[in-house]
C-alpha cells in the first residue's frame, strides 16, 4: 500500500494560483496606467514592444482565470445557490463561478483595478454556509451575499481590513447582486447565452440599483429583490 503523499493535490493550489494571476493581470493594467505618459515618450519601435509585453501579461492573466468556467461549472454554481446537496468541491466550483462574474461585471461597470476578488475566501465563505432546511434560492443567496460582503473577499488585498468608499461599495454591491440575479436566473444553453444574461442581469441590476441598494442589507428586503430580478431576467 503506498503511503499517503506529504502534499495536497494539485487542485488545492487552483484557487491561490487564479487568485495570484488576477494580481498578474490587475498589475499589468496598473503598469500600463501608470507608465503610459514615459511610453508615450518612447519612440515608436519601443513604444510598441512595451505596450505589447504589458497586453501579453494581461491577457494571459485573464486567459487563465476565466479558462475554466464552461456550462457545467456555471449549472454547479447555481446550485449552490439554490441550496441542492453535493460534494465538497460544489463550493470551490460556486467559487470560481462567481469570481468570473465579478471579473466580467467589474469591467462592465469600470470599478478600478485594485478592487481584487479572493476565489479561495469566497470558497471558504460558501463552504461554512450549508443550506438550511425550507429555505428558498433567493434567500440563500442574499445570507451568502451578506456574507461575501463582510468577508473581505473584494478588495485592494482580499482578505484584509475592507477600506472601501461609500461609491466603491455601491458598486460592489451593484456586482455582487448582478452575479447573485443571474446564477439564480434560469440557464442559457451556450456560454454565449450565459455571458448575456450576465450582461442583462448587470443592465437590470443597474436599472434597479436604488432599490437594490437600499434593500442590500436588509436580508429578507434583498431576497425578495433578488427573486424578482431573476424572475425579470
Amino acid at each position: 500500500m503506498r503511503p499517503p503523499s506529504p502534499f495536497p493535490p494539485a487542485s488545492a493550489f487552483q484557487m491561490p494560483l487564479r487568485d495570484a494571476m488576477r494580481g498578474v493581470a490587475t498589475l499589468a493594467d496598473l503598469t500600463e496606467d501608470v507608465l503610459e505618459p514615459v511610453a508615450n515618450l518612447l519612440p515608436g519601435p519601443l513604444r510598441r514592444p512595451f505596450e505589447g509585453a504589458l497586453k501579453a501579461l494581461d491577457d494571459a492573466g485573464h486567459r487563465f482565470i476565466s479558462g475554466a468556467i464552461g456550462m457545467e461549472e456555471i449549472s454547479v454554481a447555481s446550485d449552490v445557490l439554490m441550496g441542492k446537496e453535493g460534494d465538497g468541491t460544489r463550493a470551490e466550483t460556486c467559487a470560481m463561478v462567481l469570481a468570473f462574474a465579478w471579473e466580467r461585471v467589474r469591467q462592465a461597470c469600470d470599478l478600478p483595478h485594485h478592487q481584487m476578488i479572493s476565489e479561495t475566501i469566497l470558497a471558504a465563505q460558501l463552504a461554512a454556509a450549508p443550506a438550511i432546511a425550507g429555505e428558498t434560492a433567493a434567500e440563500r443567496a442574499a445570507s451568502l451575499l451578506g456574507s461575501i460582503r463582510s468577508s473581505g473577499a473584494i478588495g485592494r488585498a482580499p482578505g484584509m481590513t475592507r477600506h472601501h468608499s461609500s461609491e466603491e461599495q455601491r458598486e460592489i454591491d451593484i456586482a455582487l447582486v448582478a452575479a447573485m440575479v443571474w446564477l439564480l436566473a434560469i440557464r442559457g444553453e451556450t456560454l454565449e447565452e450565459e455571458e448575456r444574461l450576465l450582461d442583462l442581469s448587470l443592465a437590470l441590476t443597474r436599472a434597479l440599483q436604488d432599490e437594490v441598494l437600499s434593500a442590500v442589507e436588509e436580508p429578507v428586503q434583498l431576497a425578495r429583490q433578488l427573486q424578482q430580478l431573476s424572475a425579470h431576467l
